[in-house]
């Protein structure tokens, strides 16, 4: 009976032994959790283990050096910046990667000590971060404790987006802005967040859309393009930024129209006040690209030029309207515009402008005086060339395309057939001839008369 009651203690030791063991591991280990990422894309996070704290006393790893720290009493200073460079070859202790939309993650089994925390994403840089993981219990020994370190963007990013890069006068393009609420400083006056937009060879600019973490937003807010002393319009979208930076990484998408002005394209670059002052405008800036077409009128035979033809431009089935330029013989594409037969100029020429990619139907609806009209003209197709992008939800125009700009497109007209003019050589010879034999007719019946009486 002795012998069991020993065992059971014994047994009951060992689960208490056990128990305690799995508590003091549970207290030796902690958690890190990284907030304020960008929601617009995933982030990519790794920490560092600069030293771990055993005994009392830290215990650093190998890669930390003597220059990346300094003792300032009983805590040490860090050179974060440097040991960001010496990790370079070095494997993590652990990486997380965030997915489009969260904006935090946590990682777990961290130890008490110091860690080095580096945040980077395809468009968004972040501040080399550090955390302590341990704290003083009330016996003054280190214990861990969990950590968390607010990321800092380099600053905001601004990705622009548009859904035609090769358009016609006159077209309605839309734009689109995707961006990220910035983590304002703790204590910090300035809390605006201000969106910049400057547009080239765009008019009628509206933001027809604001979404904050994909909500739109509209009650109670009212969002317009005002000018800016910054950029040619700026959007104030400071309301967005909460307290306690509870919007800071969320992403926004704000939407904005804007029409075609003239046949020489578009560019649009955005950016926030909140922006990176080295950022990459290839990223926050769209193009957009027209086309044209020339054409000349000539003698089937003599191929020379040929003035007084008049056309017209059919596309999907619609003959198209323009206005004239102060230049003969050229002109634009306009919806709204009054002529449909446009005339070529005294040397032959006509060129209609501001042109979006297709098949053109060039229909001639008066041909030079003395020329009959071509009824069977070729189409011509405006093919722009485009770049391979992932930058853009739509293919990405690389340069105007106007077609016969350097070599028009000929179309020949066949002169008339026609007879001798009446008075000329030849009719003023049939017309004696003709006369003279009508006389002798007329002399020989009066005479065959006369001689007939007697």
């Amino acid at each position: 009976m002795n012998k069991i009651k020993k065992v059971i203690a014994f047994a009951l030791m060992m689960v208490m032994m056990m128990a305690m063991s799995v508590t003091a591991f549970a207290a030796d280990t902690t958690t890190i959790t990284v907030k304020n990422l960008s929601a617009n894309e995933p982030t990519q996070v790794s920490i560092y283990k600069i030293a771990e704290i055993g005994s009392g006393k830290w215990n650093f790893s190998p890669w930390v050096k003597a220059d990346m720290y300094k003792v300032n009493g009983e805590k040490y200073d860090f050179e974060f910046a440097k040991m960001a460079e010496a990790v370079a070859n070095e494997t993590p202790d652990q990486t997380l990667t965030t997915t489009v939309g969260t904006t935090s993650l946590t990682f777990t089994d961290v130890k008490a000590g110091a860690y080095l925390v580096l945040a980077a994403g395809e468009k968004t840089t972040y501040n080399v971060m550090g955390v302590a993981t341990y704290k003083y219990d009330d016996n003054g020994k280190f214990v861990a404790k969990p950590a968390e370190v607010i990321a800092k963007s380099t600053g905001t990013v601004v990705v622009k987006d548009t859904d035609d890069t090769f358009v016609a006068a006159g077209d309605t393009v839309t734009f689109t802005i995707t961006t990220e609420v910035p983590y304002i400083e703790e204590g910090a006056t300035d809390k605006s967040f201000t969106l910049y937009e400057n547009p080239t060879n765009l008019k009628n600019l509206t933001v027809t859309s604001v979404k904050l973490a994909d909500a739109e937003k509209k009650a109670g807010n009212t969002y317009n393009l005002v000018e800016s002393t910054t950029a040619k319009y700026e959007l104030n979208l400071s309301d967005l930024v909460a307290d306690n930076n509870a919007n800071a990484g969320k992403k926004v998408v704000v939407t904005i129209t804007a029409v075609v002005d003239g046949v020489n394209g578009y560019e649009n670059t955005a950016w926030s006040n909140k922006s990176d002052s080295n950022v990459d405008y290839k990223t926050n800036t769209v193009k957009g690209f027209t086309g044209s077409i020339t054409l000349k009128k000539i003698d089937a035979t003599t191929e020379k030029t040929l003035a007084g033809a008049k056309f017209s431009f059919v596309k999907n089935d619609e003959t198209l309207k323009f206005v004239a330029t102060e230049k003969a013989g050229v002109y634009t594409f306009d919806k709204n515009g009054s002529l449909t037969e446009l005339e070529v100029a005294e040397d032959g020429t006509l060129k209609v402008q501001g042109l979006s990619e297709g098949v053109y139907n060039i229909i001639e609806t008066q041909a030079p005086e003395g020329y009959s009209i071509h009824e069977n003209i070729s189409p011509v197709e405006i093919k722009p060339d485009y770049a391979e992008t992932t930058r853009l939800s739509v293919k990405e125009a690389t340069a105007h395309k106007n077609v016969g700009a350097d070599d028009p497109v000929p179309v020949t007209d066949t002169r008339l057939t026609t007879l001798p003019f009446t008075g000329g050589m030849g009719t003023t010879i049939f017309t004696v001839l003709g006369v003279a034999i009508m006389a002798l007719a007329a002399v020989l019946f009066f005479v065959s008369k006369r001689t007939a009486k007697n």
